[in-house]
């Protein structure tokens, strides 16, 4: 995380105090009522980056889409990494891999390709 937006001390530890209580579905708006009554002052953006530092979840549709798509993931790894490493022919001449083919779109060979073709 960068050093601009790193979070408080004090935010963080009012949120591990709150997810402790067992609420772990509370919405973000009570989360932030919540902390001002604590004495904390703080933003909702500042509350989903502690939430995200500290590997809580605060929406349940998002983790349970995160979920599927490990799952998902899991039991396609082989399928899946196979298209990645698939070799495919680009019209500069080079031979590369599925997986990279945009990062090879902006490389001087094959730009400097298509400007020798133009001419």
């Amino acid at each position: 995380m960068p050093s601009s937006l790193k979070i408080r001390g004090d935010i963080k530890n009012a949120m591990v105090k709150l997810y402790k209580k067992g609420d772990k579905t509370v919405k973000l708006k009570s989360i932030k009522r919540s902390l001002k009554a604590e004495g904390v002052e703080c933003s909702i953006f500042r509350i989903k980056q502690c939430f995200q530092s500290l590997g809580i979840l605060h929406n349940k549709k998002y983790a349970k889409v995160e979920s599927l798509k490990k799952t998902y993931y899991q039991r396609n790894k082989e399928l899946i990494n196979e298209k990645r490493r698939e070799k495919i022919n680009c019209e500069c001449g080079s031979v590369i891999s599925r997986d990279n083919k945009y990062r090879h779109l902006k490389t001087r060979k094959h730009l400097l390709f298509f400007e020798e073709t133009k001419k």
